[in-house]
């Protein structure tokens, strides 16, 4: 469909809400925009008490019956030149979505945006408690359902904003915003108190409206994908952060200070801070004699972290900012953060140091990000580095050789901010990987619960739905040829292929030429599978055709990888079995690991029994509920009184109900499970899943002694009654667990053998030697003149 087409086939309905006191500002945007034809909304009480949800309510309401598209603007904005044209473009992109065509310099989204900006992208999606309605489109059935839930809402005595993205995420619409901004917001006196905040200009906005580049990258309509961790200056707080959002992309959000987050990634927040101060006192003085230094040193966390996203979304570079958005959106960061702290006459002569501090701050971030530093190779402009840009236009580069060249990690789940055993097995090869050339680690995002708006990931002439489960997505070749010289760039000769939902990129990474193709198996998943069909269950209730298509793709790994791991022995033996391998592939045991700390204290008295484990995957919640409902009335008649907890991520209702019918604690989502695992037995009474089992390791380094079936110490070498207690029945575990409560000769010699264990053969320091040895052989091989596609 051509653009003209795509705008004709808008129908946009566009109101602006306003008082009697302000009319008049309503009236002048109505007469400056006549093509769009504004309805003035009204508040129908105006001598009532304050408030923007009557004239809310009303403006939302006035849609026509053939609209597709309805835009409410608040009285005290400024509409950009074209602004008809650009409006249409940016629906057509996002037909389906919510948009917000203002974004304040100091939200949480700008800071989102920001990043899109130094990253090649026009969009980002809306990370602030409220959807920023200045400037709002939805489309008709959303926004003719809004007054209903407004009504509703306005009980609760919430803003109306905040009450929107209630209401958007209750019909699971997406919002997001754009760059540049095609609205601007003038500090007109506020009728409902929020003078208070300051001044609050658009993030980035130009009263020409986007030029010819700007409304191409909005017409593309891609969105950055960083916002499950996004930095930001709480400009109320004046302290900085991570909005952090773990799991699913409904699952709530929560913040972190950005020193506890640098010390999570093991960054020293000492050496940022010296960094700070070695920036300040090297500047003009200006700086120091204006602003207070507690400050100083919280922006600069905030840009600190903006470079180390931003070079972890491309992959290790952090180029100077070449656009007028980009410009324009890193000169409003401070700004921005600080306006309620600095006079107006400062922040008007300080701009000129503050900017120049907050890009040697994210210059330090991105110096932090493992492939990032003074020698790293940068490519010569955003789009270059950008998927589905430039794909044709970059030459193909020989292969390098192996023995000098980087590895790389590439994932489909974000290591860093995704919760089970997904990501602590990424963490750990992350962890195993570093050392004098640390890995590069690409995230390949793609939105599988809505239509995707990465046209590299599907068919290139076509955006389609994700109808069925993500590792079935199509990558298209221009994907394919993007990620391989991207890779290149980096002097990647080497890419580990970790988790399901990348082996499809396997094959066409082997047939580039230039890498030695790994593929990391979390499980034989198709024999996972397969165990879940049997009890009547599968991915996306698929049954055996999951089964089926799994092994389709397990067996093009094997065809054509150069390498393959696998966690355990037991894995090893399933994937000879279930598939002809050929005679050359190296398959190698590669287990799991956790990070192993100082030994912990002489065990103690046991405070509570506890099971951990993600508890939207079926074989845990099987598991949980056993424990819940077989076990825990069976420690009661065996006179064991302690306190049962079950933690994990994503528990439904139905879950939690009957974990609180039975007394047993639920904490849902926690950051971390290792207060709970001290200081208690852990209890798995697992009958499916497969691989390796972290939880295990975790209680051995923690000190916890372990009750288990057999099926839960799967794929360890473990010996019952040496490293933990055997039990399979609720019987039996109810003995095991008595005997370890009451018995601290036992409760010791579990955990000292077990701990012995963990440190010799699954730690990350155990592992890092394992890995260095399997690439250290893949490098001898092909240095000896074999070729790299077998």
């Amino acid at each position: 469909m051509d653009v003209q087409r795509a705008h004709d086939d808008i129908r946009l309905s566009t109101v602006v809400m306003t008082h009697p006191r302000r009319r008049r500002l309503a009236e002048l945007l109505v007469e400056a925009h006549p093509d769009l034809h504004i309805e003035i909304v009204s508040d129908p009480e105006p001598d009532g008490p304050p408030g923007s949800f009557r004239t809310a309510r009303r403006a939302w309401s006035a849609i026509p019956p053939d609209a597709t598209h309805h835009l409410v603007l608040q009285d005290d904005v400024e509409l950009c030149a074209n602004f008809a044209s650009a409006v249409r473009t940016v629906i057509a992109a996002r037909s389906g979505d919510a948009i917000s065509l203002f974004t304040e310099w100091g939200s949480r989204t700008s800071h989102g945006l920001r990043i899109a900006a130094l990253t090649g992208r026009a969009w980002a999606p809306v990370t602030d408690t409220y959807a920023p309605s200045q400037g709002l489109v939805l489309p008709a059935d959303a926004a003719r359902g809004a007054e209903h839930h407004l009504t509703r809402a306005e009980a609760e005595a919430l803003p109306d904003d905040q009450a929107l993205l209630g209401y958007l995420d209750d019909i699971d619409l997406r919002c997001y915003a754009v760059l540049p901004n095609l609205v601007e917001h003038h500090d007109t006196a506020s009728l409902v108190g929020n003078t208070a905040m300051g001044p609050r200009p658009s993030v980035c906005y130009f009263p020409d409206g986007p030029a010819r580049d700007e409304a191409e990258q909005l017409a593309d309509g891609t969105a950055t994908t960083v916002d499950d961790f996004v930095p930001y200056f709480s400009w109320t707080e004046a302290t900085a952060y991570f909005c952090v959002r773990n799991g699913s992309d409904r699952s709530p959000r929560k913040r972190l200070p950005a020193a506890e987050v640098f010390r999570q990634r093991r960054i020293d927040p000492r050496a940022v801070a010296q960094a700070c101060t070695d920036v300040v006192e090297r500047g003009d003085g200006e700086l120091r004699e204006h602003i207070n230094p507690i400050l100083l040193h919280q922006l600069w966390l905030v840009a600190v972290g903006h470079g180390l996203r931003i070079a972890e979304t491309n992959g290790g570079t952090l180029l100077p900012p070449s656009s007028r958005v980009a410009h324009r959106a890193l000169g409003t960061l401070a700004p921005g953060a600080l306006r309620r702290f600095l006079p107006p006459k400062h922040m008007d002569r300080l701009r000129q140091a503050l900017t120049p501090f907050v890009w040697a701050g994210m210059r330090h971030g991105a110096d932090l990000h493992p492939v990032t530093g003074p020698t790293r190779r940068q490519p010569t402009s955003v789009a270059s580095t950008s998927p589905g840009r430039n794909a044709d236009q970059t030459a193909a580069q020989p292969r390098p050789d192996p023995t000098s060249g980087r590895t790389a990690l590439v994932v489909a789940t974000d290591p860093r901010t995704a919760v089970g055993g997904v990501a602590l097995r990424l963490r750990a090869l992350e962890a195993a990987l570093a050392g004098d050339s640390p890995p590069v680690t690409v995230v390949l995002a793609c939105d599988q619960r809505r239509r995707c708006r990465h046209q590299c990931w599907v068919d290139a002439t076509e955006r389609t739905p994700h109808d069925g489960p993500y590792y079935l997505a199509r990558r298209c070749g221009e994907y394919v040829r993007w990620l391989a010289d991207h890779l290149a760039r980096m002097d990647v000769t080497t890419v580990i292929c970790s988790e399901l939902d990348c082996y499809g990129i396997i094959p066409d990474l082997v047939d580039d030429g230039r890498f030695r193709v790994i593929c990391d198996m979390h499980n034989v998943e198709s024999a996972l599978v397969q165990d879940l069909v049997a009890v009547g269950s599968g991915p996306h209730g698929r049954g055996q055709i999951a089964v089926d298509e799994i092994s389709q793709l397990e067996r093009a790994v094997v065809e054509t990888a150069h390498q393959v791991w696998v966690p355990s022995a037991n894995d090893r033996a399933s994937l000879l079995r279930r598939y002809t391998v050929r005679h050359d592939l190296d398959v190698q045991v590669v287990p799991n690991a956790v990070a192993v700390g100082p030994a912990p204290e002489a065990a103690g008295s046991m405070c509570r029994v506890t099971f951990t484990g993600r508890l939207d995957y079926l074989p845990n919640r099987l598991a949980a509920e056993f424990l819940a409902h077989e076990v825990v009335p069976t420690l009661r008649r065996h006179g064991v009184d302690l306190p049962v907890v079950v933690a994990g991520a994503n528990p439904d209702a139905e879950l939690a109900q009957r974990l609180k019918d039975a007394n047993v604690r639920l904490v849902a989502n926690p950051v971390s499970t290792h207060d709970l695992i001290r200081d208690s037995v852990l209890v798995l009474p697992l009958q499916l899943g497969g691989g390796s089992r972290l939880k295990v390791l975790e209680a051995f380094a923690l000190g916890a002694p372990v009750v288990s079936t057999r099926k839960g110490v799967e794929g360890l070498d473990v010996r019952a009654g040496e490293h933990f207690l055997d039990a399979e029945s609720a019987d039996d575990i109810a003995r095991a667990v008595a005997a370890v409560a009451g018995n601290p000769d036992l409760r010791h010699r579990l955990v000292d053998t077990a701990r012995r264990l963990v440190e010799r053969r699954y730690s990350v320091e155990a592992l890092t030697t394992h890995v260095a040895g399997l690439l250290a052989d893949t490098e001898r091989t092909a240095t000896r003149g074999e070729a790299v596609n077998g």
